[in-house]
């Protein structure tokens, strides 16, 4: 075995020479990662006001979501009267200023929540939040109390909605008390939305007035990586750190300090001894830098580049030790990685062998055999199922039923397969489906598939084509 030296004593090594360096520096190097230390603390309690923002606005509009989304599966019927009785016993009392209404399949609103009743009948399908269609609205007036809100849209039965209306005013007591530390009252925080409109900010006027903030935000640069940036706003700089939501998506939250508030702690931790302390870091970076690229880096490089060519399920050879440099935690990589691709091409071969095998079953029996996720799409087909309905298995990929069969047929196996999912066993269904020949009665076998956490994800069935059976039973009757 080749001989290789432990990587901790190389290590080692390398650190003692540039210690020795160091020292010569270290009371000036303080300062100076004082400073470092100064942004680092900055960026990251602004990531933390972001995070802590942005956990609390998106609580706020989801608050009801699961709920409501809980309750619509569960609608009985998609009559209007039963749909209105049903979400006035169903759907408790909402937060203060948030209510919801009901629209009927004319656009009309048929039920709401509050006290405006007087809007009964009438026609919201002109109002552009609703014709943009969308599971969140833009910042847009309430046409009930004329305050900002957002407006959450949630299909019903019968192409009926249900409108859940958030009133912005509601962010003011959860967020007003954020604050960075260490900026003594001066961070700014805002929020605005995809067009720049303001969704919450200190100054509650430009809340209530929709005012678009973000047209008044110049010279907006890149994020350095600390993920900071700086702007101005009206003739003074900032610096900032900004966070995109998820949901809404096209949000933006700002945390902001004047760039004047943070310069002078700067300026006082650097100063004469700048340059001197930048030609001694670049002396001792480009020391270690040699001397970690020649026994780590290249190394290590090599390493990766044969890994990311080699190919672990062709027989193409292994990663010679030679690669280690003579470092023993490199060699041992090699030998675990080598173990690891062995190991790997011995499993590939023996599932390819089951593979073919159970391809081998799918594709010869004379039962249509398919596989759906939990959301109905298509994932597999057998060839029995191909011919049958003309389909092939990379064109029925990420299809659900409603989009091959009629809508009254794709119901039915959408309601038998939400049923096996539901309660997690198998089940046996009689269905139905049109054929070149006619209308086909099927007898289908369907199951949950599991994942690793117990939870039904996918659905396999197994239909057996019962349609001259049937006939002979009818004419022996």
């Amino acid at each position: 075995m080749i001989f290789s030296l432990p990587l901790n004593k190389k290590i080692r090594r390398i650190l003692s020479i540039s210690a020795i360096a160091a020292c010569l520096v270290s009371f000036t190097l303080t300062l100076l990662l004082e400073v470092k230390s100064t942004k680092d603390d900055l960026a990251q309690d602004m990531k933390n006001a972001a995070k802590t923002c942005i956990e609390l606005t998106s609580d706020y509009i989801d608050r009801y979501h699961d709920l409501i989304t809980a309750l619509i599966a569960a609608l009985p019927s998609d009559h209007e009267l039963t749909i209105i009785n049903y979400f006035k016993k169903n759907l408790p009392l909402l937060g203060p200023g948030d209510h919801y209404y009901i629209l009927n399949s004319q656009g009309r609103m048929i039920y709401t929540s509050g006290n405006y009743e007087e809007f009964i009948n009438f026609d919201f399908s002109h109002l552009e939040y609703i014709q943009a269609n969308e599971n969140i609205s833009e910042i847009h007036q309430s046409i009930f109390h004329n305050q900002p809100v957002i407006t959450l849209a949630f299909k019903l039965p019968g192409k009926n909605m249900l409108l859940l209306e958030k009133s912005i005013s509601n962010l003011i007591p959860l967020l007003h008390h954020i604050n960075i530390t260490g900026t003594q009252g001066q961070a700014l925080m805002f929020i605005l939305s995809a067009n720049g409109t303001v969704v919450y900010h200190p100054d509650h006027e430009l809340m209530t007035s929709r005012h678009n903030l973000g047209f008044e935000l110049k010279n907006q640069s890149t994020p350095n990586h600390r993920g900071l940036r700086t702007y101005t706003y009206k003739n003074q700089k900032y610096i900032s750190y900004t966070q995109s939501f998820t949901k809404p998506l096209g949000w933006q939250f700002y945390a902001s300090l004047p760039y004047q508030a943070i310069i002078p702690r700067i300026i006082r931790h650097t100063g004469r001894q700048f340059l001197l302390i930048t030609g001694i870091l670049i002396f001792l970076i480009l020391i270690i830098r040699q001397k970690i690229n020649t026994s780590l880096s290249k190394p290590l490089s090599q390493i990766s580049n044969f890994i990311s060519e080699i190919k672990p399920l062709a027989d193409s050879g292994l990663m010679p030790e030679e690669m280690a440099a003579g470092t023993l935690e490199l060699s041992q990589v090699i030998t675990a990685a080598n173990n690891l691709i062995v190991k790997i091409r011995e499993t590939n071969a023996t599932l390819i062998k089951i593979d073919e095998l159970l391809l081998g079953i799918m594709d010869n029996t004379s039962n249509i055999i398919y596989q759906k996720d939990a959301r109905g799409r298509y994932l597999l087909i057998n060839k029995r199922f191909e011919e049958t309905f003309n389909i092939t298995q990379a064109e029925i990929s990420n299809l659900t039923d409603y989009d091959i069969f009629p809508e009254n047929i794709a119901d039915v196996f959408t309601r038998n397969e939400r049923k096996v999912l539901a309660t997690g066993i198998p089940m046996q269904f009689e269905e139905t489906a049109f054929q070149g020949d006619g209308l086909h009665t099927y007898t289908s076998i369907k199951f949950p598939i599991y994942d690793q956490d117990g939870i039904p994800y996918r659905i396999c069935c197994i239909s057996t084509d019962i349609t001259k059976r049937q006939q002979l039973d009818d004419q022996l009757r």
